[in-house]
């Protein structure tokens, strides 16, 4: 196993910040009181969830 790269990671962050983006804009935002991201990673989805 290799060692985590943080780095590497965020150098892709856009390709793994895409899928939220998409799925979030089909999402009707309405009176939201809770949401969680149960993924993992630098919180990228959580920020999206967070300002919609």
């Amino acid at each position: 196993m290799q060692d985590r790269n943080p780095a590497l990671y965020r150098q892709f962050e856009s390709e793994r910040t895409r899928p939220a983006q998409e799925l979030l804009a089909r999402i009707p935002v309405t009176d939201v009181r809770f949401a969680t991201d149960l993924g993992c990673g630098p919180g990228n989805s959580t920020e999206l969830l967070a300002r919609a």
